[in-house]
């Protein structure tokens, strides 16, 4: 568990954007992964004003809490359900919180644990306990190719359907390719283009998710898949529509010989030998390469024109 260069980078655009703050709490105590150049691009990037001798100091330190407290954190606690890095917190997140904890924290930073919780949904409704409503919550978390890293691998569509349920509104769901050049990948809500968010990928794929609590409380019920929830199945019809045709088969099966089993291969070569090809390729709509810094940057003009609402108001 850690803060690597594109964690770091999120955090950074986030810091940026108004939105780390407050108090910080962190799933695991989390050890510094990144390079003091990393940490000199991210400055560079988002303007965050770092001096020389504070990023050498930060990139220096085992764990990370100087990196939140320079980024705009009033106090940075982290929890564990063992004492054996130092957490402040000592507690098993397949545990319910102790009501003393409800509403504590404005941000909370999940840098690859709850893929190691068994009870994932005790993880969620932990973070909607103790966050205060408009707090964040960012999470990064396996979801293609590392079947072996923990107990789960997840889905976009996971968090969106879960976190939504638990009261938040997705800000951003990124695929992050971490091999060198990085790419990302911004994910639409598979309810909002009315269909499965579907992709390939050449190498383990991250799921980066940062959320907003706006409610004390969520929906009650469990979370539902979107292209289930919209009751067809209830109704006995089938929820995916296949065209029959001829024709429909024809281009499904040019589809599975040409893209999957050639361009794709050729693509999967490309990103592996000469580091210029894709990473994520879709096999569905509601997926878009970006630009990180750029996208992040719309954040901040988000919450400024939030602020201006509310002083307006």
């Amino acid at each position: 568990m850690g803060v690597n260069s594109a964690s770091l980078t999120v955090l950074a655009g986030l810091s940026r954007a108004g939105i780390l703050k407050g108090d910080v709490l962190t799933f695991g105590r989390h050890n510094t992964f990144f390079k003091a150049r990393d940490l000199r691009r991210a400055n560079d990037a988002f303007d965050l004003g770092l001096s020389d001798d504070m990023r050498v100091k930060i990139s220096a330190e085992r764990f990370t809490e100087e990196l939140f407290t320079a980024l705009g954190a009033t106090s940075c606690q982290s929890i564990d359900a063992s004492d054996y890095e130092g957490a402040s917190i000592v507690h098993d997140l397949n545990l319910p919180f102790a009501a003393s904890m409800t509403q504590g924290f404005d941000f909370i930073y999940d840098g690859g644990t709850t893929e190691h919780v068994y009870d994932v949904a005790e993880v969620q409704r932990n973070v909607a306990r103790i966050l205060r409503v408009d707090g964040y919550y960012f999470a990064t978390c396996p979801t293609n190719g590392e079947p072996g890293h923990g107990f789960y691998q997840f889905s976009p569509e996971f968090y969106f359907r879960s976190l939504q349920r638990s009261g938040f509104r997705i800000v951003r769901l990124y695929l992050v390719a971490s091999q060198i050049p990085m790419q990302w990948y911004r994910v639409q809500d598979p309810h909002e283009i009315a269909g499965r968010v579907t992709f390939l990928s050449a190498e383990p794929i991250y799921t980066f998710v940062v959320a907003q609590k706006t409610a004390s409380s969520g929906a009650s019920g469990m979370p539902m898949q979107s292209d289930y929830e919209e009751g067809n199945w209830i109704d006995k019809k089938d929820h995916l529509v296949w065209d029959r045709s001829l024709k429909a088969k024809l281009l499904r099966a040019a589809h599975r010989l040409l893209v999957l089993r050639g361009l794709w291969a050729l693509n999967v070569l490309a990103r592996n030998v000469f580091l210029s090809g894709a990473a994520v390729w879709s096999t569905s709509s509601g997926i878009q390469r970006v630009n990180i810094v750029d996208d992040l940057a719309e954040l901040k003009a988000i919450e400024i024109s939030k602020k201006a609402v509310v002083r307006g108001s």
